[in-house]
C-alpha cells in the first residue's frame, strides 16, 4: 500500500470506530444529516439523464430532512436502481461482495474492494463502515431493505443493459482523454459518432459527470467550444493554454486500441516493453520478482509523470527501484534507460496521441 492509500485508510477507516448495529430503513437514515441525505438522492434527483434538466425537485422539500427520509423510504427501489445503472462495472462487483458479507468481520487486507469505492459508498449513505483498528478487521453494514432491494435490481436485465450503455459511454470517453490529454467536446462526439454510437452533447456530460468515478475527466468551457480534460488540467487557463498550444493532428487510434492506452494493455505491443521484461527474466532468475507490479508501480507511474517531467520521472524511479531490487549505480542507469525507452515509444497525450 503506498503512501497515499494509506493516508486514504486513515481518513476512511479510524474515523470510523463506532460499532454499527441493525436499524430499520427510517432509524438508519434519520442517523444522517440533511446534506448528507440529498447527497444519496443525486443519482436519480438531481439530473435527468435523457433532457439535462433537474427533476424531482419541485416535489421535494430538501430543508425537510423529514420529508426527505420519506422520500426515500417511498421511492428506494427507483433510487437504488438509478445508482445501479450508473454505476462502473468493477464497483458493481464490489457492491455484490458488500451484498454479501453483510454485517460480518472481514480482515482488512483480504477485502477485496479499494479504499476510493468504500468512500464513496459510505459518503452516499449506502453503507456503513465499522474498522477495528487492533484487529485490522473491517464490517459493513446496510440496512435489509437495502440489501433486499439491491439484489433484486442486479437480476433485472433492463438495468444491467442500462449499465452496460452507461459504462460503455464512460469507458470510451476515459480512454480518449487517457490518450489525448485534452480533446474538445466536439471532437469527442465526433469519434464518438465513427467508432460507437451518436450521443447527444448533454446526456454525454451528464453521464461522465454522474458516474462514481466523475472525478477522472473535467469539462472546462472554452472561447469556442468545451474542452474535456485530464486531471492535469484542472486550472481552466493552463487547459486553455495548453490546447492552444497544440500544433501537432490528433492521431486516430481504433476503440479497442485507446482502450489498451488507457489501460496500458498498450504496453504488451512495444518491442521496448518486452526487452524490459526479457532483461529482468535473464537476470533475475534466482529472485522472486512480481514483474505486474513492477510494471503498475514503476513504469506506468514513469509513463504518467514523464509526461509533465522527464526529470520528475526519473528522479520517481530512482527512489522507487530500490524497492523492488537492489542495483548499483550501472545497473540502476541501464534499467531506467529501458523504461524510458518505453515511453518514448507509448502514445503521448501531451503529444495528442503521437508517440
Amino acid at each position: 500500500m503506498d503512501k497515499s492509500d494509506e493516508l486514504l485508510k486513515k481518513d476512511i477507516l479510524t474515523k470510523n470506530n463506532k460499532k454499527v448495529k441493525e436499524q430499520t430503513l427510517k432509524r438508519y437514515l434519520k442517523s444522517f444529516d440533511l446534506d448528507e441525505l440529498i447527497r444519496f438522492l443525486t443519482p436519480k434527483v438531481f439530473v435527468d439523464e435523457e433532457t439535462g434538466n433537474i427533476s424531482d425537485m419541485e416535489m421535494i422539500n430538501i430543508n425537510s430532512k423529514k420529508n426527505l427520509i420519506n422520500y426515500i423510504t417511498n421511492n428506494l427501489e427507483d433510487i437504488l436502481k438509478c445508482f445501479i445503472e450508473k454505476t462502473r462495472t468493477e464497483e458493481v462487483n464490489q457492491l455484490k461482495f458488500i451484498l454479501e458479507n453483510n454485517n460480518k468481520d472481514l480482515l482488512f487486507d483480504e477485502c477485496p474492494l479499494s479504499l476510493n469505492f468504500i468512500n464513496d459508498l459510505k459518503i452516499l449513505c449506502f453503507t456503513k463502515v465499522y474498522y477495528n483498528n487492533k484487529k485490522d478487521l473491517i464490517k459493513f453494514f446496510m440496512p435489509i431493505e437495502f440489501i433486499e432491494t439491491f439484489n433484486k435490481i442486479l437480476k433485472d436485465k433492463e438495468v444491467l443493459e442500462k449499465n452496460k450503455y452507461y459504462n460503455d459511454i464512460y469507458d470510451y470517453t476515459e480512454s480518449i482523454i487517457n490518450t489525448y490529454g485534452i480533446i474538445t467536446l466536439t471532437k469527442l462526439l465526433e469519434l464518438f459518432e465513427k467508432q460507437m454510437f451518436k450521443i447527444e452533447e448533454e446526456k454525454l456530460i451528464n453521464i461522465v459527470n454522474l458516474s462514481l468515478s466523475y472525478d477522472k475527466l473535467i469539462f472546462h468551457p472554452s472561447e469556442e467550444d468545451v474542452l474535456v480534460c485530464n486531471l492535469e488540467f484542472s486550472n481552466e487557463d493552463a487547459a486553455e493554454e495548453f490546447y492552444k498550444d497544440q500544433t501537432e493532428d490528433y492521431k486516430i487510434y481504433s476503440k479497442e486500441e485507446y482502450k489498451k492506452i488507457s489501460s496500458y494493455d498498450y504496453l504488451y505491443e512495444l518491442k521496448s516493453y518486452n526487452e524490459l521484461k526479457n532483461y529482468f527474466s535473464n537476470n533475475y532468475k534466482t529472485i522472486e520478482i512480481d514483474f505486474e507490479k513492477f510494471k503498475k508501480s514503476i513504469v506506468t507511474n514513469y509513463i504518467n509523470i514523464a509526461q509533465v517531467s522527464i526529470d520528475s520521472a526519473n528522479e520517481f524511479f530512482k527512489i522507487h527501484i530500490k524497492y523492488f531490487i537492489e542495483v548499483d549505480n550501472e545497473t540502476e542507469d541501464y534499467i531506467l534507460k529501458l523504461v524510458n525507452d518505453i515511453f518514448e515509444n507509448y502514445p503521448k497525450w501531451r503529444k495528442r496521441g503521437n508517440v
